[in-house]
């Protein structure tokens, strides 16, 4: 399930009762995002608009694109390179890929370990879907449906991945990662010791990763305070 904080969007899977969540919590621009899985690995990514994270910079969007040219994949660029005449879509495709790639790799958990991030390639169902005549301002405000999209690395599919992309109000896209339990990066083992079930069966995995993906719950930081607390939050 996902949560975020300006706003917090929350998502968590039905399973939350069984034997060990998994849980990611991650915060870009005007948002925390938690997402947590009963029973699968979960990673999560929040990517904020460029002009957000580009604050008092006179970089362009295709200079901040350059320089991470050799960290995607070359079906990645290619899209990216089609998508060219149109900025807004060049940003929404960026920040899709870029939140998935971020996802795996803290689903996997080696982080910045998996080099380089061009060896993931994430295939986008509908990636100019956020730059549709008459759309821009329904997506300031509304959360768009959830996306399914394809993992590959190394350009071999991920049939154990699931990845599920959003945009989400204010033109943030984020992306929850689910995967087998077994894949855990976990060098000491300490993660893994709190499995009770670290393996789960084709069957059981199958049913885990094709699970619905639900939409973020949207909170606000009010939402999460005691009433006790709410005179001095909103006046302190």
């Amino acid at each position: 399930m996902p949560y975020m904080l300006r706003l917090v969007a929350v998502q968590a899977a039905p399973e939350l009762d069984s034997p060990y969540p998994d849980q990611h919590t991650v915060c870009q621009g005007d948002y925390v995002v938690l997402a947590a899985e009963g029973c699968c690995l979960c990673g999560v990514d929040v990517a904020a608009p460029q002009q957000l994270r580009r604050r008092g910079s006179s970089r362009s969007l295709q200079d901040c694109i350059a320089l991470l040219r050799d960290q995607l994949a070359p079906g990645e660029w290619d899209l990216l390179q089609s998508l060219q005449g149109d900025e807004s879509a060049v940003e929404s495709a960026f920040q899709s890929m870029w939140s998935c790639k971020e996802a795996f790799i803290k689903a996997r958990g080696d982080g910045v370990g998996f080099a380089p991030l061009s060896r993931i390639e994430a295939q986008l169902t509908h990636p100019a879907a956020a730059t549709q005549p008459g759309q821009q301002q329904q997506q300031q405000q509304q959360q768009q449906p959830v996306q399914a999209v394809r993992l590959l690395v190394d350009g071999q599919p991920q049939p154990q991945w699931r990845a599920f992309l959003q945009q989400l109000p204010g033109r943030h896209w984020v992306c929850v990662v689910r995967g087998p339990p077994a894949a855990a990066v976990d060098a000491i083992g300490e993660f893994k010791a709190t499995f009770q079930e670290p393996h789960l069966s084709d069957e059981q995995l199958q049913v885990h990763l094709d699970a619905h993906s639900p939409a973020f719950d949207m909170l606000t930081v009010e939402d999460l305070l005691p009433d006790a607390a709410l005179d001095s939050y909103c006046c302190g």
